[in-house]
């Protein structure tokens, strides 16, 4: 078989399995999970919309701009969350004995959890278009800003498949989920980051989430106040999520071999009794 070929057949499997994964996503309850973070953000935009900001747009207007970027974390979140319930179901158990299993695995849930974060960020950027004073979709923005939220979530990615290998007990997620959050809401769309502790920016700037925040602000709203460096520098945040991106993928194969190497019976069997004497059953 033709080296090149490989490559192909895995990303095939790997779009198979993230259809699958997305319909009960968009035709289910799962619908819920999707729409909810956007209506939050959207009505905390919302309620801040008459606050005065120091730049020529309101803070609820920034506030929504700044969220379409930095939503991008909630792949690393969701990316954990179905690994461990694939951890916890078995499945990574079964992918580990199938040829290209692993990466198969790991291709279609990047997809699926790429994509249903990619939905909520389009959604948000087009609620805040529609109902915020001040954050404006010209039509020939629509595709740069599709290609910037996408090379966001795939930026982050890599991430989550780390934050998976290390978090592997029910309390380790939760863990993992809250420092992924407190960066998210640190990120500087909730509140400015020049209002923020200097050791806080600086561990910010360093992490793709308040790059995708800060070029979603450039494109929607063009107000630097927020911005610690008193201006927008979308090429140095090109650069650096794609730096994250090529990065994280060139790890991210080893971080995945070896989490699902550690896969066996026993300790599926142990996690499966475990849970089952936490929660009673």
């Amino acid at each position: 078989m033709s080296l090149a070929v490989v490559p192909l057949r895995i990303l095939r499997a790997g779009v198979r399995q993230a259809l699958a994964d997305l319909r009960p996503q968009f035709l289910g309850a799962g619908i819920v999970s999707v729409v909810l973070p956007v209506a939050i953000v959207t009505l905390s935009a919302w309620g801040r919309a008459g606050s005065p900001d120091e730049g020529d747009v309101s803070s609820g207007s920034v506030l929504a701009a700044g969220a379409v970027g930095s939503f991008c974390a909630l792949a690393v979140i969701k990316i954990a969350n179905e690994a461990y319930q694939d951890r916890v179901g078995g499945a990574l158990l079964r992918v580990k004995i199938l040829p290209h299993g692993p990466m198969i695995w790991a291709v279609g849930t990047t997809i699926s959890c790429v994509a249903t974060v990619l939905v909520m960020q389009c959604s948000l950027m087009l609620a805040a278009s529609l109902l915020m004073e001040g954050v404006s979709l010209r039509a020939g923005d629509a595709l740069l800003s599709l290609a910037v939220l996408l090379l966001s979530s795939l930026a982050v990615a890599p991430i989550g498949f780390l934050v998976a290998s290390v978090a592997r007990s029910a309390y380790g997620l939760m863990a993992a989920t809250a420092a992924v959050m407190a960066l998210l809401l640190t990120s500087g769309f909730m509140i400015p980051m020049v209002q923020m502790p200097l050791w806080l920016q600086r561990l910010n700037c360093a992490m793709p989430f308040y790059w995708a925040g800060h070029l979603s602000r450039w494109l929607l709203v063009g107000d630097a106040s927020w911005e610690p460096m008193g201006q927008f520098r979308p090429v140095l945040a090109v650069g650096v999520l794609v730096a994250w991106m090529v990065l994280g993928f060139a790890v991210a194969p080893f971080i995945i071999r070896r989490s699902v190497d550690q896969e066996t019976i026993g300790s599926l069997s142990r996690m499966q009794a475990k849970i089952r004497r936490q929660t009673g059953m």
